[in-house]
């Protein structure tokens, strides 16, 4: 949009005779390098404190040195997307936690870049466009949580908002181009999460609940962005049908199954959806509010051409399809919880809806800067916060390194290992990168190097009780009690002087060879 008014003689129109986005102008690419500048700054930060900070692997880390040993097309209850490149990374330069941090906040970076690269065909001001990425910030489960693990979560929004700057584009731009990369994007997404599914419904919806954007459509791109996607999908919608018990056994071991039922879960179910619209859109707004008062409390000047206006009923029509779908599950499924990771996507596009209100608002000199010093203040707040929580994740660095040096004493140096969890395999593996590990609580993830032979290491978490974990009980007294002398059950604990954190104990058990 900033085009359509600042470069109207390059501008061509689709065959409804509304405005197309132009192919390249001055004022299109106006503001990249500063919003690249600051951006490369931002992630250079957050890297250097995640690789300065704690040396063991998060939670959602872990996993994907778990699964990536091997390339399948599918793994657990999370598609293969994040493993998939994990693994292309670490050929080349290794399995390291920077390697993983580094693809981590290449799929944040890449967040940024749509919701700003979408911003600036919506916004006549580059300053607005900029401040609609940066409000991205003030969202607590983006500006903390996301540079801190939230591995999943992360490369889910990157392709939401991928898919929304490929719609967008289709819709204001007719070439094949943008269809390709719709098809490539609605390929990707299922790949990420299945709740990928709620947020393409939505925009879907959208998108057709408007007359001229149905118009713009073309059927034969739409089959060509359908055929792209599908053969991205299909090897692993065809895992995903051959090991579907499997999937939903975890699930169900995870907690994450439907739950609830009757007008009090639906209830809940229904107040659980308010109170993530309050977490995720709360901040931003209130800032908004406090920023650009008259963006909210007057209102919006009219929009100065066809486009300006669909963009805003786009949008608005896109949050209440999102909350309306949301709304049907609760009350179809019965679901006492909705999360918010199931939102999260939905409502990152919260800040162009609110910078859309403020077009062609008189702005008085102090209001930037003092968006500007909100979000400062919130990129400090995180900064600090990473540092006090590295501190306290310091005894599970402790816990860690000495179970590697004293597997090492018991003549341990990688093979065959089974696991109980996969926080305890993925670190592991970080210090004994030969290990080949298996966790219990992945049924369908296997190693074919590992198939037939028994493990050289039994490794769990410990915490919460003493002996084999239950589960392994009957079948240790089967398979291995019979074949090796009584081998003792030992223990690594985090080590005296250090916080106590969720895993204070860890046992293991060496086989001989």
């Amino acid at each position: 949009m900033t085009a359509l008014h600042t470069a109207p003689q390059h501008t061509r129109t689709l065959l409804d005779g509304s405005p197309r986005l132009p192919e390249s102008s001055a004022a299109t690419h106006a503001g990249w390098p500063t919003f690249l500048a600051l951006l490369v700054i931002y992630l250079a930060g957050h890297l250097t404190l995640r690789l300065f900070g704690n040396e063991t692997l998060l939670f959602d880390e872990a996993e994907q040195f778990v699964l990536g040993q091997t390339f399948a097309w599918g793994y657990n209850t999370q598609p293969p997307l994040m493993t998939w490149c994990f693994r292309a990374l670490a050929a080349v330069f290794g399995d390291s936690v920077a390697t993983l941090t580094v693809l981590r906040y290449g799929f944040l970076g890449a967040m940024y870049g749509f919701l700003y690269a979408s911003a600036r065909c919506m916004l006549g001001d580059r300053r607005q466009a900029l401040a609609a990425a940066a409000a991205l910030l003030l969202i607590p489960a983006i500006g903390w949580e996301a540079v801190n693990d939230r591995v999943h979560t992360t490369k889910l929004c990157a392709l939401c908002l991928a898919t929304f700057y490929a719609t967008l584009r289709v819709l204001h731009d007719s070439r094949t181009r943008w269809y390709v990369l719709l098809g490539v994007c609605l390929g990707l997404g299922p790949l990420c999460k299945y709740n990928y599914a709620l947020f393409v419904a939505a925009l879907v919806i959208a998108t057709l609940s408007l007359r001229g954007y149905r118009r713009r459509l073309d059927l034969r791109r739409l089959l060509v962005s359908a055929a792209i996607a599908t053969v991205i999908v299909l090897p692993h919608l065809w895992w995903l049908q051959e090991h579907y018990q499997d999937v939903v056994a975890l699930i169900e071991a995870k907690g994450l199954a439907a739950e609830g039922g009757g007008v009090i879960g639906r209830l809940r179910g229904l107040a659980s959806i308010a109170e993530n619209v309050v977490y995720i859109a709360g901040p931003v707004i209130a800032v908004f509010l406090l920023c650009f008062p008259q963006a909210l409390t007057r209102r919006p000047c009219p929009a100065a051409d066809v486009a300006a206006a669909d963009f805003a009923r786009w949008l608005q029509r896109f949050l209440a399809c999102s909350l309306a779908l949301l709304t049907a599950v609760v009350l179809a499924g019965g679901l006492a919880h909705i999360r918010l990771y199931w939102m999260l996507p939905m409502l990152t596009v919260t800040p162009l809806v609110l910078f859309l209100r403020l077009e062609r608002q008189p702005i008085r000199r102090w209001q930037w800067p003092a968006f500007a010093c909100a979000v400062l203040v919130s990129v400090g707040v995180v900064a600090v916060a990473r540092v006090a929580k590295a501190r306290g994740n310091d005894s599970q660095d402790a816990l860690y390194r000495d179970l590697a040096r004293r597997l090492r004493d018991d003549g341990f140096h990688g093979g065959p290992v089974l696991t109980l969890g996969h926080r305890e395999a993925g670190n592991l593996r970080l210090f004994f990168p030969e290990a080949r590990v298996v966790c219990s609580v992945y049924p369908a993830f296997t190693l074919p190097d590992t198939l037939g032979r028994r493990p050289r290491l039994l490794l769990w978490d410990a915490s919460h009780f003493d002996r084999l974990p239950p589960q392994w009980r009957a079948e240790y007294r089967k398979q291995v009690a019979p074949r090796v002398p009584a081998v003792p059950v030992r223990y690594v604990a985090v080590p005296e002087g250090f916080e106590r954190s969720r895993v204070t104990r860890l046992g293991y058990v060496v086989l001989p060879e």
